[in-house]
């Protein structure tokens, strides 16, 4: 007989899914697929159920009542209602998938818990005030009141290691998050004539980059780049795509583009659909990640799948989940060396090494992240 485990999908907000988001639905799509035994619950609210897409009978949609698109109100209701929903339904093991938990423990209840990484301890000035007292309570709380933490690479484990003394490193588990490559098989590419001409691309003439907004993704030294590269190359045609969620930071990019003159050559469709992505990664000339910090780095592993060259920085975990394959630049905020890099992987082209798609499967699929975490379920459950 197999054992109730509990999702914690109550931070989805359609329309809004963006790098954990992904993570989570990928993640339950694997179970899906690897999981008969065991049954899942996962804990949702009216405005984001439809968002999971269910369709084993060992897997239910436990819908909580109250208003998620709020983070304050989210917070609160994990802690003070939460706990007798999971009760009531007879959870034996808890997931929560982001930083957010119950504050108290629930008895009789094993607890598993991914906080991604810890970036606010590396760039406080990229989070507001609240942001931070909020993450100083609640990533401390998740470590303790864990039975397991899981780790999404490596470098996450180490550097919680070094930044929280008191954990238990066995307390740590390495999973790479997992990867919905099914999503980016071969495309219809007469449907990117249409979509292409809304945002005036032309096919593997324009340079792809996937990444929320924020200052840590460091967009502005790839837009400074990029402006280096067309002045000095001459390509006047190529073009830039900037694919993230648009926010506040949108405004400044914007600035910065124009102070380069280059509006015509950038283009910010802002949110799109997998199957939009999927045509623009198919497409692409080449795609950069100028990223700073990442705790696992979803997109660059994606386009490796796709066989685009594909241009990051040394950072964090970038080189571990892209198995040192892909083209790095030295200094990651430095325009003038990555516009270099740019105009050689362009003019000289790239090729991965033979059965890199196969590697890729076999690291990142959902089916193989789908394992450990059933795995790491069960063990988790059978310890006194």
């Amino acid at each position: 007989m197999g054992i109730r485990i509990g999702i914690d999908g109550l931070y989805i907000i359609p329309g809004e899914i963006a790098g954990t988001g992904s993570y989570l639905m990928n993640l339950i799509k694997g179970l899906q697929c690897v999981d008969n035994e065991n049954e899942y619950f996962i804990f949702a609210t009216k405005s984001n159920y439809k968002c999971f897409n269910i369709d084993k009978e060992n897997f239910k949609i436990v819908i909580c009542d109250f208003d998620n698109t709020i983070r304050f109100n989210r917070v609160l209701y994990t802690s003070t209602k939460l706990p007798k929903v999971i009760k009531n339904n007879k959870i034996d093991v808890m997931f929560f998938p982001t930083y957010v938990r119950c504050i108290q423990n629930i008895k009789g209840i094993k607890i598993i818990s991914n906080v991604h990484d810890i970036q606010y301890k590396h760039f406080k000035e990229n989070f507001s005030f609240s942001k931070r007292v909020l993450f100083s309570f609640t990533y401390p709380l998740s470590f303790k009141k864990s039975d397991k933490n899981i780790c999404i690479s490596n470098f996450v484990k180490q550097d919680i290691i070094e930044n929280f003394k008191n954990i238990n490193p066995s307390d740590l588990e390495v999973i790479y998050n997992p990867i919905d490559f099914e999503k980016f098989e071969t495309k219809d590419n007469v449907i990117f004539d249409d979509f292409a001409n809304k945002l005036g691309l032309v096919k593997k003439n324009y340079i792809l980059s996937v990444a929320s907004l924020l200052p840590h993704k460091n967009i502005p030294t790839l837009i400074n780049a990029f402006s280096i590269y067309k002045k000095r190359s001459g390509n006047v045609n190529i073009k830039l795509v900037l694919v993230g969620m648009r926010d506040k930071a949108t405004n400044d990019l914007v600035k910065l583009i124009a102070a380069n003159k280059i509006e015509d050559s950038v283009v910010i469709p802002g949110f799109v659909s997998d199957d939009e992505l999927s045509l623009l990664y198919n497409n692409a000339k080449v795609f950069v990640s100028p990223s700073l910090f990442e705790g696992f780095g979803m997109p660059p592993v994606e386009a490796m799948y796709r066989n685009i060259p594909v241009i990051t920085t040394r950072c964090t975990s970038l080189p571990e989940v892209t198995m040192g394959q892909v083209i790095y630049y030295n200094n990651p905020t430095d325009a003038d060396d990555l516009s270099k890099v740019i105009e050689q992987t362009i003019v000289k082209g790239f090729v991965y090494k033979s059965g890199i798609n196969e590697k890729l499967i076999e690291k990142y699929s959902v089916e193989n992240a789908a394992n450990h975490y059933k795995k790491l379920f069960e063990k988790t459950f059978a310890e006194k």
